[in-house]
């Protein structure tokens, strides 16, 4: 039928990006909020969802491994349900996992359903690293992934395991530790490394 010649009657393009609107802290969300998570703490955060194609069983793993070193050392994952309260199979997986290891509640915390949208740089601006961990699929090599763009917009550092194309820009630009493998202690060694020693001053 007849229409635009670029095709704009059927066809829009959305702004995909970082806000030009600087993060604003409103309240503390995780260090002294969450229980387990103290003001001192070096939190983790794998913000969004435990998706079925992602893997952070390395990463629970590894940051249980880091907290037995330093103690401040805490993984906390936004999102364990869907907004519909249905929990994926990767994060019932997950939660299963550190809770057979004993984790749950000590060093890895979970929160139930997504983050407001209005609230995520409250989370964000709460957390010392964001974290990320993808199995090696077709999915991860063709995702755009939105968190983090969102960990940038808050300037949070990065470690992200490799195979997309968030990790060649990690490399490239310097704003992430990026890992060769999704194993317990490369995860253990990179969170070791930012959260520093406990005894030096901040």
């Amino acid at each position: 039928r007849a229409g635009s010649a670029d095709l704009r009657d059927l066809i829009d393009v959305l702004p995909f990006g970082l806000s030009e609107v600087p993060p604003k802290r409103h309240a503390a969300a995780l260090k002294g909020v969450v229980p387990g998570i103290g003001p001192g703490d070096f939190v983790c955060t794998w913000f969004g969802g435990i998706w079925d194609w992602m893997d952070p069983s390395a990463l629970v793993r590894g940051a249980g491994q880091a907290a037995a070193r330093d103690g401040r050392v805490k993984l906390y994952f936004t999102t364990y349900r869907r907004p519909s309260g249905e929990v994926p199979e990767m994060a019932r997986k997950t939660r299963d996992l550190a809770d057979r290891l004993g984790f749950t509640g000590r060093s890895v915390f979970f929160g139930e359903t997504p983050v407001p949208f209005d609230r995520r740089a409250d989370v964000l601006l709460d957390s010392d690293v964001g974290v990320l961990a993808q199995a090696p699929n077709l999915e991860t090599q063709l995702s755009a992934r939105t968190r983090m763009l969102d960990y940038l917009w808050t300037d949070c550092p990065v470690v992200l395991t490799d195979g997309d194309e968030w990790a060649d820009a990690a490399k490239a630009t310097g704003f992430g530790v990026v890992l060769a493998d999704n194993r317990p202690e490369a995860w253990r060694d990179a969170v070791l490394d930012l959260a520093g020693d406990p005894a030096d001053p901040v």
